[in-house]
């Protein structure tokens, strides 16, 4: 791989597993001595929902109540239609992911310079976003420490479970058949402390780090 632009460098896991403070991290310079620029694909999916053709297919599918007075799309509305319909969850992705995936596409074309561009995405293999990135940092934590964290956000066991169970099939399949980029587990459990973290984040990094720039 040669790099000549920023490395770009994905941040996934499972809910509560820390992938925030991750990228972070990496954005904030302490992990390389170079700040990178973040981007989390939740926001593009915001911005993705309030186009007018999103807004219109969506429409059509759930109704004009999915909309609101102005008519955009709500969140709310949308998580309770396809909360426990596999075959409207599958099309609501297959309308969000293409378009997602293209914007981001787009914002690392638009980067230029050497830093980082950290792309952060809980779903960024149901997106196809792996094939954006020189790396993949799957941010890691057991059970007990995600649970911890998800008492923290207000969420219960039941809503913890119900956000991984999307997950988890995907990063099983990672795990056993690889993502096609290259790939690092960074354990997120705390026991190690920030120095630790931080050390291994630059351990991870260093290959995609040391490329940057070459001709």
């Amino acid at each position: 791989m040669n790099l000549a632009r920023r490395p770009v460098v994905g941040v996934t896991g499972l809910p509560c597993s820390g992938k925030s403070f991750v990228a972070r991290l990496l954005a904030s310079g302490e992990v390389t001595g170079e700040p990178g620029l973040a981007v989390k694909a939740d926001a593009v999916g915001h911005q993705v929902l309030n186009e007018s053709e999103v807004a219109a297919k969506l429409a059509e599918r759930f109704g004009a109540g999915i909309l609101d007075a102005e008519g955009k799309p709500e969140r709310r509305k949308i998580a309770a239609a396809v909360f426990s319909n596999p075959d409207a969850l599958r099309w609501l992705e297959g309308l969000l992911h293409p378009r997602i995936d293209r914007v981001i596409a787009g914002m690392i074309a638009a980067a230029g310079g050497s830093r980082p561009l950290i792309v952060e995405a809980a779903l960024l293999f149901a997106a196809g976003m792996e094939k954006r990135c020189d790396i993949v940092l799957v941010v890691e934590a057991d059970r007990e420490a995600r649970l911890r964290r998800a008492a923290d956000r207000g969420w219960s066991e039941e809503e913890l479970t119900r956000r991984e169970n999307r997950l988890l099939p995907l990063f099983a399949k990672v795990r056993e058949e690889g993502c096609g980029t290259r790939c690092e587990t960074i354990d997120n459990n705390g026991k190690n402390g920030l120095d630790g973290l931080k050390a291994r984040l630059a351990e991870a990094l260093v290959a995609v780090m040391d490329m940057k720039g070459q001709p």
